[in-house]
């Protein structure tokens, strides 16, 4: 590095302070390049984002600050057709689902007029507004999950199990909202409660993940000597995520769908992998979940109640596992067309396929090696700190 009274070039101070990978060399460096990856950054995190107006006018000349301003239009177009795209998806299925939904609900409808006129007609005592109120309170009580039923559980609703489940939906943020706090103090709980569970439930599923990172580089590298010399290196990330992925798919949907379809009298297969899968995206809707196979039995409802939190938790956690290993190919991630994902500097990668032996290597010679320099800007000077 050529210094000139604690002073440096430019080139030298964007390779001295780009903090993701190695330093790229004087001769590797385009000017475009240098305008447009000066960042100052901790790890993964960016502290202050590239500024153009930062390096003197003439520095790039007008044709790389024309190829700026096209590029950023360029992404900038991408960014508003995809969010034109988005919202055509969201009408596209609105219009899709009221299509499919609305003959079903208008059939369902003639059947429940039906019945409410035979059984007036049936008892012409009752009066229609008497039978009216009678719907509603009805209605509002199975809203709350308390059923009328005359072979109804006389279970509460908030027992140890149900509660239990409750907790694990606010934390993961599934909600079924089958049950739900009905107490004023119940809700400020349940708003104290969720604030801090679900922090603490990414956390937990975020040092988990990375702890089967170690094994999937290693799943990559093996991968990497038997099909590196036949095929690119993006093609065998990709075999991996499949790997991954397919397992996923057999070990958190096909087989729990079975098994449920088989514990729960009212379900079919459908309606099994849908509760799966209504579950696992965190969509949660409540339309279905597991109460009916140990219903009878108290103390193994709420062993079957507490199987089930354990499958949600560990359903997410590999679900996450499959989207970072998704997310480190990044020709599959979409981001850089709608951001300045070109420009930017180099996010670092989950899953490096690089050995365990290399990589300590890699740790004794960065450990072996000088401190780096700061580079602090004052001004339109760039000073070196020892």
């Amino acid at each position: 590095m050529s210094k000139e009274k604690g002073r440096v070039t430019l080139a030298e101070s964007v390779s001295t302070y780009s903090q993701v990978g190695e330093s790229p060399s004087l001769a590797d460096i385009q000017p475009s390049s240098m305008g447009l990856t000066g960042r100052i950054s901790i790890g993964s995190i960016r502290l202050m984002r590239s500024n153009y107006a930062y390096y003197p006018a003439d520095t790039f000349g007008h044709d790389h600050r024309h190829h700026f301003c096209t590029r950023l239009r360029k992404e900038r177009l991408w960014f508003s057709f995809y969010i034109l795209f988005y919202f055509a998806y969201l009408i596209m299925g609105a219009v899709t689902i009221h299509i499919i939904e609305v003959p079903t609900e208008k059939n369902k409808r003639r059947e429940i007029y039906e019945l409410r006129d035979n059984f007036l007609e049936m008892y012409p005592q009752i009066l229609d507004n008497d039978l009216e109120d009678f719907l509603a309170a009805v209605i509002q009580a199975n809203n709350v999950g308390i059923s009328p039923l005359r072979n109804a559980s006389k279970d509460l609703n908030w027992n140890f199990g149900q509660a239990i489940l409750f907790t694990t939906s606010v934390v993961t943020t599934i909600g079924y909202g089958r049950v739900t706090p009905l107490s004023d103090s119940g809700k400020m709980f349940c708003i104290i409660f969720a604030s801090i569970g679900i922090p603490l439930t990414l956390v937990l599923m975020s040092a988990t993940v990375e702890k089967f990172l170690p094994p999937a580089n290693r799943l990559l590298c093996t991968l990497n000597n038997i099909l590196g010399p036949r095929l690119h290196p993006v093609y065998v990330r990709i075999i991996l995520l499949t790997i991954v992925g397919s397992s996923v798919l057999f070990v958190f949907f096909i087989i729990p769908a079975i098994i449920y379809a088989y514990l729960e009298p009212s379900w079919t297969g459908l309606d099994a992998f849908y509760f799966c899968f209504i579950s696992l995206t965190t969509i949660g809707l409540g339309d279905y979940v597991p109460e009916e196979a140990t219903r009878d039995d108290p103390n193994l409802y709420v062993l079957y109640k507490l199987m089930l939190c354990v499958y949600l938790i560990l359903s997410l956690i590999a679900m996450m596992f499959v989207l970072t290993i998704f997310y480190d190919i990044p020709q599959m991630n979409l981001t850089h067309l709608l951001t300045e994902g070109e420009y930017s500097e180099p996010s670092t990668r989950h899953l490096t396929g690089v050995t365990s032996t290399t990589e300590s290597i890699d740790d004794q010679r960065r450990s072996s090696s000088t401190r780096r320099p700061r580079v602090r800007i004052a001004g339109s000077a760039t000073s070196l700190e020892k």
